[in-house]
């Protein structure tokens, strides 16, 4: 009989927040421990990868502040038990930048509205205490459970002597904001003169005054190879550089560096190298600037030979300008806002009021700015806009990218590839999201607003200043969401515009939907049951109410009142625009975008008509009216009639016409397609397919979309618009919707009530 002893067994814990364990591999812990860090591993197991490397990131550098942060007992105190080692990391204390604003909150809902709305943006904080329902809703665990694991000290701990007392702003939420934020407001140009020579910085302070001189015909065909050239390599310029200058010996061509010292030298643009971690997990800018490693993923900065691994390009925006002002053509150019607005200005006190809506300078947020002096003749008015590309099909490759729009110029040039000035471009492989590769920009466009951009006015032929003004933030929905520092579409309160309308989700789904309407049943989450939202009440948020909101946001004292607080405000944190001295205030800086609106609107109607939105098994989409393309054969039909449609769309909108959605709907698909195809031509192709009901509440969405994209708008007709957009939001919860809970992710952010 074998005597052999079993092996003990080993209990490895993969938890993050108290092993700090590797992944996948995990830690050996007691027994004891592994059972005691269960319930943090079933949270745990809910995230993504990315996600966990974020939380293994953080408390590396939790770790790594320790060794500073905490006298020496206490670190010992922390290495014994890692269950206590959290709550005396060092929390970032962070400045407030609001104004004096009211502590209390106003219900956004008026005082007119339903006792049972006041109640409305504090549903769901407890689900734990008070369920309605038979089963335990787990929508916002990850939030709700944490706050019991987080804090065995409970909300006094902020009298311990070890704990920061008050205004703690949890740094793992918003990332060094904080630190940023406070590098904008001293920016003085300090990596300019490092990095240009003392003759480029006296080119910035001294604009040169003449214009471009192109006699030279080795400079001009210099430059025409280069600019031609530009989207290939260096070394495509070199080859044809050999071939011409066979041909041409009596003219050769300057050599690629050369053309480039000489362009450079010509326009005043000089571009920031900055370097980066290789994972594109941050910039080592601003507060980072002094960092040998990656906080996040802990990888070295430099090579054995002391060279950066990573680097991005900054274009900085004050040369560029300065460039456009010096010809007299682009000059008079600029001046042409300035003369709009006067006109716009008489208009908006005349009896009749604006005629027509056409540009942005129509608009009330920049006609307010203009009246209280900030947007004056000496103000160049900019749009900031970013977004990521995938260069490759076949491989991961997000590069993000930042432009500036010039506000000053006609709409029908400024959004021109001629006209569109590039601020960075931050290659891939992974995206780019940390604040700190947009620090470079907006803190040199600080700096330019503070001290202003000296110019030289070639129409006017004299010197002045010129201070940018930052009218709006572009971006699409997840960029907007880092941008804004909002909670993002799936959040409680995920308002786009940050309005105050609390969401509703399914039992164990943290996912929530903006649906108005209640879901029938009896058993539904508490944070779902509130009452029905009239549309009508739903508003955009003033000043005043965002900056109490984010008050509460920024000087909550511990974490787990950080995470009520940002679930019931929908706000993360501080923006990182909000540093720039001129600007609009945030949240009317971030406006809504309305060609991924019409993009996700097209693209959730197709859906529903061929009954391919998801659902589950119960609810047979075959038998509802508004699946009239659910047979495979009506949709080739359909696409068919789309194909042939194409020699009657106008040649304007040609490059832009449908391809046939039953062969290429899944194959890229574009925004214009979407547009052309629901708002162009279903109209007439789904007439007598489409219950009458339910094509009189689509035409509804067809006439918002038609009239918000004509060129002129009146004031009736955007009054007329926004009437049929509440009406159609309201009837397609009633006709979509149906107040079931199985189906209330037909409620996509895009059709929730835009303001």
């Amino acid at each position: 009989m074998s005597t052999q002893r079993k092996k003990p067994r080993k209990y490895t814990c993969t938890c993050q927040r108290f092993c700090r364990a590797r992944l996948p591999e995990g830690k050996v812990v007691s027994k004891s421990l592994y059972y005691l860090h269960a319930k943090q591993r079933e949270l745990e197991n809910g995230l993504t990868i990315e996600e966990l490397q974020n939380v293994e990131g953080r408390i590396r550098r939790k770790r790594q502040r320790t060794s500073y942060t905490h006298p020496q007992s206490t670190r010992k105190a922390i290495e014994e038990d890692p269950n206590q080692g959290y709550l005396d990391a060092d929390c970032h204390t962070i400045d407030t930048i609001l104004h004096n604003s009211a502590s209390s909150n106003d219900e956004f809902f008026g005082a007119g509205a339903d006792a049972g709305y006041n109640e409305l943006i504090n549903l769901g904080l407890d689900n734990d205490a008070g369920n309605s329902s038979d089963y335990e809703d787990n929508s916002n665990n990850l939030d709700d459970d944490l706050d019991s694991i987080e804090n065995p000290y409970g909300e006094a701990a902020s009298a311990r002597p070890d704990v920061a007392p008050t205004n703690i702003f949890v740094e793992s939420n918003v990332d060094g904001i904080q630190e940023m934020i406070n590098f904008v407001h001293g920016y003085d140009f300090e990596e300019e003169r490092k990095q240009w020579t003392e003759e480029q910085w006296h080119q910035f302070l001294n604009p040169p005054r003449a214009i471009l001189d192109l006699s030279d015909s080795q400079l001009r065909i210099s430059l025409h190879f280069y600019l031609i050239l530009s989207h290939t390599s260096e070394e495509t310029y070199t080859r044809l550089r050999q071939v011409y200058n066979q041909e041409h010996p009596d003219r050769p061509l300057l050599s690629y560096d050369q053309t480039r010292r000489r362009l450079h030298a010509i326009t005043g643009v000089f571009p920031l190298c900055v370097d980066k971690c290789k994972n594109n997990c941050l910039a080592f800018y601003g507060p980072y600037t002094k960092l040998l490693r990656c906080p996040h993923c802990d990888e070295e900065r430099f090579d054995h030979n002391k060279k950066p691994r990573s680097t991005f390009t900054t274009i900085p925006i004050g040369p560029q300008l300065q460039a456009l002002w010096r010809h007299p053509e682009s000059a008079e150019a600029l001046h042409s806002r300035s003369h709009r607005t006067t006109q716009v200005l008489k208009e908006r006190y005349s009896h009749e009021g604006v005629k027509s809506y056409s540009d942005i300078i129509h608009g009330s947020d920049y006609l307010d700015t203009v009246e209280n002096g900030t947007i004056n003749e000496d103000t160049m008015v900019l749009l900031y806009s970013e977004d990521a590309a995938q260069l490759y099909r076949d491989k991961q490759s997000s590069t993000l990218f930042g432009i500036a729009i010039l506000g000053d110029l006609d709409p029908d040039v400024r959004h021109l590839e001629h006209s569109v000035m590039p601020l960075f471009v931050v290659g891939g492989p992974n995206a780019a999201t940390h604040d700190s590769f947009k620090l470079p920009t907006l803190a040199h466009l600080a700096a330019c607003q503070r001290h202003g951009i000296p110019v030289w006015d070639g129409l006017l032929n004299k010197s002045s200043r010129k201070f940018p003004f930052l009218l709006f933030a572009l971006a699409d929905t997840v960029a907007m969401a880092h941008m804004s520092k909002s909670v993002g579409h799936h959040g409680c309160s995920g308002c786009w515009l940050l309005c105050e309308m609390p969401g509703r989700h399914k039992p164990r789904v943290g996912t929530y939907y903006p649906a108005l309407l209640r879901p029938d049943g009896n058993n539904l989450p508490p944070s779902s049951a509130h009452p029905d939202i009239d549309v009508d009440l739903v508003t955009t948020p003033t000043l005043e109410s965002y900056r109490a909101r984010l008050s509460l946001v920024v000087n909550s004292t511990t974490l787990a009142q950080y995470k009520r607080q940002r679930k019931k405000t929908g706000i993360r944190g501080p923006s990182l625009f909000s540093a720039l001295p001129q600007s609009l205030p945030c949240p009317k800086l971030f406006p809504a975008d309305l060609m991924h609106l019409v993009y996700n609107i097209g693209q959730l109607m197709l859906q529903l008509f061929r009954g391919t939105i998801e659902h589950d098994g119960a609810d047979d989409l075959a038998l509802a009216d508004f699946t009239i393309l659910y047979d495979p054969d009506d949709f080739a039909a359909f696409g068919t009639a789309v194909a042939c449609a194409r020699l009657f769309i106008p040649t304007d909108v040609e490059k832009r016409a449908p391809r046939n959605p039953a062969e290429k709907i899944n194959s890229g698909y574009k925004a214009s397609e979407y547009h052309t195809l629901i708002f162009g031509l279903c109209p007439g192709l789904l007439y007598g397919r489409l219950p009458d009901y339910l094509y009189t509440h689509f035409c509804q969405l067809v006439l918002v979309i038609r009239l918000v994209h004509r060129r002129y708008k009146t004031y009736k007709e955007l009054l007329k618009a926004q009437q049929n957009l509440k009406e159609f939001v309201v009837l397609f919860e009633h006709y979509y919707y149906q107040r079931k809970l199985n189906r209330l992710h037909f409620v996509r952010p895009c059709i929730a009530p835009h303001h």
